[in-house]
């Protein structure tokens, strides 16, 4: 008899198979979270270059101007007013600095940030704006001083207001944020109407924040959903859409005008010398308030 026709054929047994099921099931469990964290790590790239972007353009923006954009105009009857016409903030202003001509042009700055000319437009979502860590709608969902319903493209980026409560902008008249000219200025580069130049940062440009993350995680779902194109108004919280404040630390619950990111362990902030540093949600708040003013003449040293 042949040796091959006496040779027993025999398949795995059920123990076999699942021995086998388990070692692929803890082999899949020990890749996932690698697979993760690269990922992860490629967003958080993507948003770092974000940031750069829009530092760059700022910069550009000083070069034409003479000083960089502001936080959100707002004026009513040729005067300073923080909920006042316009409402444009900082984010419609670069866009002919980040390769949106096309989309500028469509834009009106001289007309309402909710009239019917600009209705069409400022919907748009545009991925400059857009943490790709961030999970959230394409556009933010508001209604206007009349009660209707306004789309604006979402950012998850906001402007350093500085350490003043935005909200006080809504209560005139007032001391600090306030002016006595209507003008709602906070001691950060971008607010109401500002006007702030290279040489006003006189606590040094790769110690000032510039530009910070805001996007909803869910340690924080109360922080206010941000956008590019500005400040509603007629909404009390409308600035606090394009500006943050720094009066308690990052990614904690109650802070819906500062700063929040789905990157664990802290926020990416852009700085004035245009720098993007990741933030800890740990640094110490005294650290953390004097970064965000660029003339209060604190030391803030290594962070």
């Amino acid at each position: 008899m042949s040796p091959l026709a006496s040779t027993s054929r025999r398949g795995f047994t059920l123990l076999e198979l699942l021995v086998v099921f388990a070692i692929i099931s803890i082999l899949i469990a020990l890749l996932l979270p690698a697979v993760q964290q690269c990922r992860e790590a490629a967003r958080r790239s993507q948003c770092k270059n974000n940031f750069k972007q829009l530092a760059l353009a700022c910069h550009n923006y000083h070069t034409a101007h003479r000083t960089f954009p502001p936080g959100w105009i707002g004026v009513t009857a040729g005067a300073a007013d923080p909920l006042g016409e316009s409402g444009f903030g900082w984010g419609t202003l670069l866009l002919p600095y980040i390769d949106q001509h096309s989309l500028a042009q469509k834009i009106n700055v001289r007309e309402p940030i909710d009239g019917l000319v600009n209705a069409a437009v400022i919907n748009t979502s545009l991925t400059t704006f857009i943490c790709p860590t961030a999970n959230s709608d394409a556009v933010l969902f508001a209604k206007d001083r009349n009660g209707l319903a306004i789309e604006l493209g979402r950012s998850d980026y906001v402007g350093v207001f500085g350490t003043d409560d935005i909200l006080a902008c809504t209560h005139l008249p007032g001391t600090r944020p306030v002016t006595l000219k209507g003008q709602c200025l906070g001691n950060g580069v971008f607010s109401h109407n500002s006007r702030v130049t290279m040489t006003d940062v006189v606590d040094g440009s790769s110690q000032t924040l510039f530009l910070g993350e805001r996007s909803a995680s869910p340690r924080a779902r109360d922080v206010l959903t941000a956008t590019w194109v500005g400040a509603i108004p007629g909404i009390a919280d409308g600035p606090a859409r394009v500006v943050g404040t720094i009066p308690k630390q990052m990614n904690q619950p109650g802070a819906e005008q500062g700063f929040d990111s789905g990157h664990t362990g802290g926020a990416q902030f852009a700085l004035i010398d245009g720098s993007v540093r990741f933030v800890s949600e740990n640094i110490a708040p005294t650290m953390f308030a004097a970064l965000g003013t660029y003339a209060g003449g604190e030391l803030t040293g290594e962070f």
